[in-house]
């Protein structure tokens, strides 16, 4: 092997990233997208089948350039079906009924709420709907938790930036969420909790977890510090004040106020070197399998965690 066959991986992650960058125009392909990936697929196994090694790389860079493509485009350039939330944008006030989705955030004194729309109700008709939606409170309840169901009225938006060139985009940022509708409410009586728990068992348990973490950190510490400490284990940064962030940013540490990377490493350095003491401890696992690939492998479960 010699070129771009030698080191394989980097090919096809530069392909990928290419994918990606083609991916943000609106292409009319994306419904055979699947298709001729799987077309693909199979073509390149029969040329690993055949010993055809040079033909299946070329292959597998073409199908990883794609995947690329489509892998960006039901983000950027979605197909909404017609009982798609988005379709109800530009109306006059409307009752929505909706799951919240994730944990609210809060902000300012305001509330963001990431709401999971299932139900529409225009003039006593109640008409069935999908997609997330963004509504944003004028207030900060913390009383509403993952999984409320909740009934709200409102008048729905397409979000909009300021769009300036190079600058950040709400509308990608939002988009890449898979939200494409945003709401705003400005009085409390614009919304009534219909019911609790309507997500699932594990999500609610997880949810519980954080809920025991928050209350913890605000009862154990004052601010600024149990806003810091709040963005560092569980990715809420509504708490910290904005001249804190400034340094932060001026210092270059702002990448530390979410869960990026150097949580991960931090959590897969910790479990990685304590599953390593542990299966060490036994002289027969020392003979049998290999210590460090197993204490990779259930490191794993320690970082989705």
């Amino acid at each position: 092997m010699s070129g771009p066959f030698r080191l394989p991986l980097i090919p096809i992650f530069i392909l990928y990233i290419l994918g990606i960058y083609a991916g943000q125009v609106d292409l009319p392909c994306l419904p055979q997208g699947r298709v001729l990936l799987l077309i693909l697929l199979c073509f390149w196994t029969f040329l690993l089948v055949i010993r055809r090694v040079r033909m299946a790389s070329w292959t597998a860079f073409s199908m990883f350039f794609l995947l690329g493509i489509f892998s960006i485009q039901p983000y950027l350039h979605p197909e909404h079906s017609p009982s798609h939330i988005s379709r109800f944008t530009g109306l006059e006030r409307i009752s929505l009924e909706g799951i919240i989705e994730r944990p609210p955030e809060y902000s300012r004194g305001r509330t963001q709420l990431c709401i999971r729309s299932q139900k529409v109700i225009l003039s006593n008709r109640h008409l069935p709907v999908n997609g997330l939606l963004l509504v944003f409170l004028k207030e900060e309840d913390h009383s509403l938790r993952v999984g409320d169901l909740l009934r709200l009225s409102l008048r729905l938006y397409p979000p909009r930036g300021f769009r300036n060139p190079g600058g950040f985009s709400y509308e990608r940022h939002l988009a890449l969420e898979r939200i494409h509708t945003i709401g705003f409410l400005s009085e409390k009586k614009g919304w009534a909790k219909l019911g609790e728990g309507f997500k699932n068992p594990v999500t609610l348990r997880v949810e519980r977890w954080r809920d025991r973490i928050r209350d913890f950190l605000n009862r154990e510490t004052s601010p600024p510090a149990s806003g810091i400490f709040k963005a560092l284990v569980l990715g809420e940064q509504g708490d910290i004040p904005e001249e804190i962030k400034e340094s932060f940013i001026i210092t270059g540490t702002a990448h530390l106020l979410a869960i990026s990377g150097d949580q991960f490493g931090i959590v897969a350095l910790l479990s990685f070197s304590l599953l390593t003491w542990i299966l060490k401890r036994s002289e027969f696992l020392l003979l049998s399998i290999s210590i460090r690939k197993w204490a990779a492998g259930l490191t794993i479960p320690c970082i989705i965690l």
